[in-house]
């Protein structure tokens, strides 16, 4: 009997010694909400104009869309959010996002925003010729206060 605790007791201390060497599996823990997957035909361009700008992607552990909207405000989005007046983020990558909007899936690549070109600020300069001509003053000698009108 002592011979069988003993042999437990070793097969004990092996198995501590060598767990924590051994190599570790992670569990990766199921997504909180099912995604849609992509239909297997390409995405279609949708009857609506689309009036959102996709302002920016981040792809990498966790990916991110940035929207703007017609308004101007932007907004982070990840696979799965639902984008205002626009639909479901299904994916992203570096250069677009595909969205499941009520027409079907829509993909929005990367934009810049748009630019105004400034309009001219300044009127032009009026030629010597059409300028009002001001009189010159008299120099005072110095010592002299400047005169005042009443």
């Amino acid at each position: 009997m002592l011979v069988t605790l003993l042999v437990a007791a070793g097969i004990l201390l092996i198995v501590l010694w060598l767990a924590p060497r051994l190599p570790q599996t992670k569990t990766v823990p199921p997504p909180a909400a099912a995604i849609p997957t992509l239909p297997t035909s390409s995405p279609t361009a949708s009857p609506l104009p689309v009036r959102q700008r996709l302002a920016g992607t981040v792809v990498g552990d966790v990916r991110y869309a940035v929207v703007e909207q017609p308004d101007g405000t932007s907004s982070l989005y990840r696979p799965g959010d639902e984008v205002a007046e626009l639909g479901r983020v299904l994916e992203i990558e570096a250069d677009h996002a595909t969205f499941l909007t009520p027409s079907g899936p829509v993909v929005l690549r990367l934009a810049a925003a748009p630019t105004e070109t400034p309009g001219p600020t300044q009127r032009p300069a009026k030629p010597p010729e059409a300028r009002p001509k001001t009189p010159r003053t008299a120099e005072r000698p110095s010592g002299t206060p400047p005169e005042s009108s009443p």
